[in-house]
């Protein structure tokens, strides 16, 4: 974990903002997100370990750190379970019948992957997508009481961010709230992929997420400190010529470009570039689940704005939209950020491409982008 402090200027109110990123970057068609919460200070009193224990103790396995593309794979309990059982008779019946199960069907990714958990590291993502099929088709009752647990941690998740919401010690805006970026069009599934094209993607929803986090709370009126939180991903140094961990040197850049156009009333710095191992922040980790969830309900072309809102909150129940007028936290990176960019007067004139909806537009990421400039006196076209 590589971190860095930064002092409170006085009359300030101060903020976390944990940020991860959901999909295959490296994939230039797939759909791609990077979203997480803002949590008002205030809110933060608990610290890292209730957070830690709450997530814990919502499902009987001592697995840390919580990932949510596992914890999507009911299969992932079973193994997780078996892999760190210390006593091999207390393991859950439903977990020792999955992998007994299992076992004839696929056994070499079976042992593949019990060794890897055994060792502190996880699986190959396919292999468990394999092994979750199988658990499906052949084990339908292993597999329903798997996807219990799967939901009793989404709702001690959805608790957790509950408690940090309240109580609200500043009326008329959120402690907690949502913020995600997608992008506007549907990649096209012949598109190809860089490295180069992996990290201009990633950056661009990075810079598009700072930038709705900077114009709302710009908006609530005040001077604002946001400490930013980052889990860490490899990135291509151009200085090495090869991937690398993302550096706080990686981010600040674009902190930076955010926070000068919105000075002096909104303030980024770079507080943590994490890794995701034992000893990430808890609520990096709820960043994860936030992204991972945000994915699901960006990913259509034709999900309108309210309903993708309504599908975030469906599990992470946290403020999606704030202001007067109502305004929404999702934003969505190329064209949408191009015409609310000229809205706000980052450009001297409008795109000169139309917003207008169209097949390879997600509906979502035009209608964010029509009531800002909406919303700001402008005019789409």
């Amino acid at each position: 974990m590589v971190t860095r402090a930064f002092s409170r200027l006085p009359g300030e109110t101060r903020w976390s903002l944990y940020i991860d990123e959901s999909g295959d970057f490296a994939d230039a068609s797939s759909s791609v997100v990077v979203g997480g919460l803002l949590v008002r200070a205030e809110a933060e009193c608990g610290g890292p370990g209730p957070l830690r224990r709450r997530l814990l103790n919502a499902i009987p396995i001592p697995h840390w750190p919580l990932h949510a593309s596992r914890i999507n794979l009911p299969v992932w309990f079973a193994l997780v379970q078996v892999a760190l059982a210390t006593d091999k008779s207390a393991v859950d019946p439903v977990a020792a019948a999955t992998v007994s199960g299992l076992g004839s069907r696929c056994g070499a990714e079976l042992t593949t992957a019990l060794q890897a958990l055994a060792n502190g590291r996880e699986p190959p993502y396919e292999d468990l997508r394999r092994m979750n099929h199988l658990l499906r088709k052949h084990l339908p009752r292993e597999y329903a009481a798997l996807e219990g647990w799967g939901r009793r941690l989404w709702a001690a998740v959805a608790e957790l961010v509950s408690v940090l919401a309240v109580p609200d010690v500043r009326p008329g805006f959120p402690n907690v709230a949502v913020f995600a970026a997608g992008e506007t069009d549907i990649p096209a599934i012949d598109a190809g992929s860089t490295a180069a094209g992996e990290d201009a993607r990633y950056r661009e929803l990075l810079a598009c997420t700072l930038e709705r986090v900077a114009a709302v709370l710009g908006r609530a009126g005040g001077r604002h400190r946001v400490g930013v939180h980052v889990l860490g991903r490899r990135v291509f140094n151009e200085v090495l010529g090869q991937p690398a961990p993302l550096l706080p040197s990686d981010v600040a850049p674009i902190a930076h470009a955010v926070s000068t156009r919105h000075a002096p009333d909104v303030r980024l710095v770079i507080e943590e570039v994490s890794r995701f191992d034992p000893d990430v922040n808890p609520a990096l980790v709820l960043a994860d689940f936030t992204a991972n969830h945000a994915h699901r309900a960006l990913h259509s072309h034709c999900t309108a704005l309210s309903v993708a809102e309504a599908q975030v909150r469906e599990r992470i129940p946290a403020d999606v939209r704030s202001g007067k007028p109502l305004l929404s936290h999702l934003a969505a990176g190329g064209l949408a950020a191009s015409w609310v960019a000229w809205a706000v007067g980052q450009r001297q004139s409008p795109p000169s491409e139309s917003i207008a909806l169209s097949g390879q537009r997600r509906r979502w990421a035009c209608e964010q982008a029509y009531e800002w400039i909406s919303a700001l006196g402008c005019t789409w076209s």
